[in-house]
């Protein structure tokens, strides 16, 4: 009996927690499409976004930078202004919203998959980002906002390990339905 007793009590907790931690009650509208300056995409890029649910959502984006960026080694930094160089960045990330409904605290984990052209050679890699901010998502259709500082890392190359770190700062703007 006690065994039932605590089986049943269990259940009751995650069915409450399940509805409120994993966001069963819809309190923002679920679909974003917006356009972030600076930010994942270096100079811009384009994106998508879903929630799962009400504090977790997933982004995927798209950005082309002609001659501009180039790739991370022990010589050079992660933005360069020299070379015949073209950058198309693929942002994938995971959204995490901790506290509030509406207006709230935003989490950003992912990467950056970099394909870049120079010299008619293309090469590919990746960065990892991390952001974090102020997040504006109405209930219904509307205009939402992103806007917070994010970090850039990536490895060089060479014979020792150097982690590249650029600070960086992006504010989205956009429209979810």
């Amino acid at each position: 009996m006690q065994e039932a007793r605590v089986i049943l009590g269990c259940s009751f907790l995650l069915l409450s927690l399940n509805g409120s931690i994993f966001g069963q009650t819809r309190f923002v509208a679920r679909d974003a499409l917006s356009i972030e300056l600076g930010g994942k995409g270096f100079l811009y890029s384009f994106s998508y976004e879903h929630l799962e649910t009400d504090n977790l959502g997933f982004t995927v984006g798209l950005s082309f930078v002609p001659r501009v960026l180039s790739a991370p080694s022990d010589e050079r930094p992660l933005v360069s202004e020299t070379g015949d160089t073209a950058t198309v960045t693929v942002p994938v990330f995971i959204s995490w919203y901790p506290v509030g409904v509406r207006d709230r605290f935003f989490i950003d984990a992912g990467v950056d998959l970099l394909s870049l052209l120079k010299n008619r050679v293309m090469t590919f890699g990746t960065l990892g980002v991390l952001a974090f901010g102020y997040s504006y998502r109405p209930r219904e259709d509307g205009m939402c906002v992103k806007v917070g500082p994010l970090l850039f890392f990536g490895a060089g190359g060479g014979r020792s390990l150097k982690i590249h770190v650029l600070p960086w700062f992006g504010i989205s703007v956009g429209e979810v339905f």
